[in-house]
């Protein structure tokens, strides 16, 4: 019995990673249609190892969950055009997402501490995108918990000791009260009244 439940998991796994390379392939290609008959051979490439009949049940699969669109339908391989809908940007939008970060993650790993700060520049270089991403992916891993640091001259860093992680504790709220000192002047009350306002709001929830 466990066998046969491993070759399923197997099986599982081998059809999210075709499935995930289908999505790849037709968004490198957006927005101009690629055919199926080039992406098994992007496959066989790839060491995929697919045949026609199993692209085709994958991309029937993506299709019917609404990830890619198969013009013309019902198209037999080497025929069908396949693009990708708003929402298979979307799904590969966050698998690019997720990689990023797990390389960030990787890549800040072997700089703990503010001596060994890595700059940003540094960084869109090796993971190939542009700083702007660097500083979004930067601030989703804080949301994780982990504690990413960044110094204005050196760069971003893992916090190696509490006075590293405490000062990027302290830009942090000095960032949330600028924000919450903008919202008092628009409801034109006192920043004390509406943090007590909001704290009494969180209280009730």
């Amino acid at each position: 019995m466990k066998p046969t439940q491993t070759l399923s998991m197997n099986e599982n796994e081998r059809s999210e990673m075709v499935r995930r390379f289908v999505l790849a392939a037709a968004n490198a290609a957006r927005p101009i249609p690629v055919s199926d008959d080039l992406i098994l051979v992007a496959t066989e490439i790839a060491a995929l190892q697919l045949t026609k009949e199993e692209l085709r049940r994958e991309l029937h699969h993506l299709a019917k969950l609404g990830f890619v669109r198969i013009a013309p339908r019902g198209a037999p391989p080497s025929r069908a055009q396949i693009t990708l809908t708003p929402k298979g940007v979307d799904a590969v939008s966050r698998q690019q997402s997720a990689a990023n970060k797990t390389a960030l993650v990787a890549l800040l790993e072997k700089h703990v501490g503010l001596e060994l700060a890595i700059t940003s520049t540094a960084i869109s270089g090796a993971l190939d995108c542009d700083e702007h991403l660097v500083h979004i992916l930067a601030a989703e891993l804080r949301e994780d918990g982990i504690a990413v640091c960044w110094h204005q001259e050196r760069g971003y860093f893992i916090a190696a000791i509490p006075a590293e992680l405490e000062e990027a504790c302290a830009a942090l709220r000095s960032r949330a009260m600028r924000t919450l000192a903008v919202e008092a002047k628009l409801r034109h009350i006192p920043l004390p009244r509406l943090i007590d306002l909001l704290w009494l709001k969180g209280a009730m929830e």
